[in-house]
């Protein structure tokens, strides 16, 4: 998975998913910031960069 972007006025953040079992699960998903914390196993790495 990879999370490139939020949307702080919806709460969301969005991300690529390419083990989604469809297409609207795999390519910019949006879901909401809590739902994913329920998930979230804070594994992985992150990048501080900004652009």
């Amino acid at each position: 998975m990879y999370v490139f972007g939020k949307d702080e006025r919806n709460q969301e953040l969005i991300f690529h998913n390419p083990s989604g079992n469809t297409q609207e699960n795999q390519e910019n998903v949006h879901l909401d910031c809590r739902t994913f914390a329920r998930f979230y196993a804070q594994r992985g790495r992150h990048s501080d960069q900004t652009f």
